[in-house]
C-alpha cells in the first residue's frame, strides 16, 4: 500500500519540520541542575516534566535523558550529552538528517528512503532494540 503524493508530500514536511525544529529548541533550552528543562530566557520557570513512566510511577523509562542529552549536545557538551543518555546523538543526527533528505525528497518527488513496510519495520525494531539495551545497561550501572 503507497501513499497518495499529497499524503507522501505531507509527510516529507512534517519530517523536515521536526528536522530544523529540534535543533532550534535544544538550542533556545536549557537544562537546570541536570534534570528540568526550561528556555533560556525564561530560565526560573522549567517546563512540565515529559515523562510519564518516570513522574508517575518513579521509573526511567528507555528514553529518559533524551531530551536533555539533545539539549546538552546543540550547547556543544558532548560529554554531558553522553551522561544524560549513550544514544541522544544517535537520535539527534536522525532527526537533523531529516533536512537534506526531505528537501532532496520533496524537490525530486523521491520516494521515502524505507520503502517497504519491512524495511521500516526493521529500522523502528533495531532503534527501539537499542533504546532497551541502553536502559538495560543503566539498571546494571545503577545496581
Amino acid at each position: 500500500m503507497t501513499a497518495a503524493p499529497g499524503q507522501l508530500r505531507n509527510r516529507h514536511v512534517a519530517y523536515l519540520f521536526l528536522g530544523l525544529m529540534v535543533p532550534l529548541l535544544g538550542s533556545v533550552l536549557v537544562v537546570q541542575e541536570r534534570e528540568q528543562i526550561a528556555f533560556r530566557f525564561a530560565p526560573e520557570t522549567p517546563l512540565p516534566a515529559t515523562c510519564l513512566s518516570r513522574s508517575l510511577l518513579g521509573i526511567r523509562c528507555p528514553a529518559c535523558g533524551l531530551t536533555r542529552s539533545i539539549v546538552y549536545l546543540t550547547h556543544g557538551q558532548l560529554a554531558t550529552s553522553l551522561e544524560m543518555h549513550r544514544l541522544g546523538w544517535v537520535i539527534f543526527f536522525l532527526i537533523v538528517a531529516q533536512v537534506p533528505l526531505r528537501i532532496w525528497c520533496l524537490a525530486s518527488g523521491a520516494a521515502p528512503v524505507l520503502r517497504s513496510r519491512t524495511a521500516e519495520i526493521a529500522f523502528w525494531a533495531v532503534l527501539i532494540s537499542l533504546l532497551l539495551l541502553n536502559r538495560m545497561l543503566d539498571a546494571l550501572a545503577e545496581m
